[in-house]
């Protein structure tokens, strides 16, 4: 995990550590809004809505439900991923600033982030200088999956983990699932970012309940 102090935009708490995650399996593919359908009331906003989108504004207890209630309906397992497991699926055995290495200027082949699209759209000063073609976010898997066969996992939305703060440089607690109320961690990048937000060893967290 982590990035080495050579790569750009590296952080203080991304100091390279070595954590063994055990077996697990992940989606395909981010939540989609007609997956989140037990919400039949549910409004991921207008322009965000399509059945393929990925489901938004959710905040990290109604995420943690929606496992709950999958778990109950498969009668499996179901939680959201550990901060490690959350790197380990995303890197797929690369050590490279982003899944196609390290050069953020060809995000738009693989990812849904901020582009010129999305700068036309929200009238924004900047973004990366290519075109994904789309303005906020695309429906899953439109963009080429990793190594793991994972899609979207930089870029269009980012993904809650159960992992939380405080979290520290050695990640010490980041292959555990934090106590309720607390300050949980946030991965991956998405579609109003770019450049070094966008890298796979970025850290965000919450603040308040955001969605």
């Amino acid at each position: 995990m982590g990035s080495p102090t050579t790569e750009a935009g590296h952080q203080p708490d991304e100091t390279q550590a070595r954590l063994c995650v055990e077996g697990f399996w992940i989606g395909k593919t981010e939540v989609t809004n007609a997956q989140y359908k037990y919400k039949q009331n549910h409004d991921s906003g207008e322009g965000f809505n399509q059945a393929n989108q990925p489901v938004v504004k959710v905040n990290h207890s109604q995420a943690q439900d929606f496992a709950q209630w999958l778990s109950q309906q498969t009668e499996e397992t179901f939680r959201l991923p550990t901060e490690a497991e959350w790197e380990y699926a995303a890197r797929a055995g690369k050590t490279t600033a982003y899944p196609w290495g390290n050069d953020s200027n060809a995000a738009c082949q693989h990812a849904n982030i901020a582009d010129i699209t999305w700068r036309t759209h929200t009238k924004a000063a900047s973004s990366e200088l290519c075109n994904d073609h789309y303005a906020v976010t695309a429906p899953v898997a439109q963009f080429q999956a990793n190594e793991f066969g994972l899609h979207d996992m930089s870029g269009n939305v980012s993904e809650w983990t159960c992992s939380v703060m405080p979290f520290d440089n050695s990640y010490s607690q980041a292959n555990t699932c934090g106590a309720t109320g607390l300050m949980p961690l946030i991965r991956g990048s998405h579609f109003a970012q770019w450049g070094t937000q966008i890298r796979l060893a970025k850290r965000f967290w919450s603040v308040g309940n955001p969605q």
